[in-house]
């Protein structure tokens, strides 16, 4: 009897283990594509809104997280300094970015307690 609840006890710990493996490494897949259309300050303002959102969603992590793929459509480039200056003025100062062309795809990434965005051509996956 006893070594029924043993193995009983056992199972019921590694199913919860193997359930938690599995959810973490499907959430490195659920990464949101979205699109931001508009004028240059709209589409800064909505950058720097889900950057504020991925960090806190990630900050107590040390690991890395994919946390958007967004694409902007806007009449012309955003350069790093606006985003960064639009952060700043709202009192955000994790947010690392880098200078983004008009219609370009923009990964937003926790690591190291910043999130980084790029474009996606600039960025590299690594495992």
């Amino acid at each position: 009897m006893v070594s029924r609840i043993v193995w009983l006890i056992i199972g019921i710990s590694i199913f919860l283990l193997v359930m938690y493996v599995a959810k973490n490494f499907f959430s490195i897949f659920s990464v949101k594509n979205s699109e931001l259309k508009g004028p240059k300050e709209v589409v800064v303002k909505e950058i720097v809104n889900l950057g504020k959102d991925c960090f806190e969603k990630n900050y107590p992590r040390d690991y890395g997280k994919i946390c958007d793929l967004i694409r902007i459509h806007t009449t012309i480039n955003i350069p790093k300094e606006e985003i960064e200056k639009e952060a700043r003025n709202r009192g955000i100062f994790y947010l690392v970015a880098s200078d983004l062309n008009a219609s370009d795809e923009v990964l937003i990434r926790y690591e190291n307690q910043k999130v980084y965005m790029r474009s996606v051509k600039y960025e590299r996956i690594s495992s």
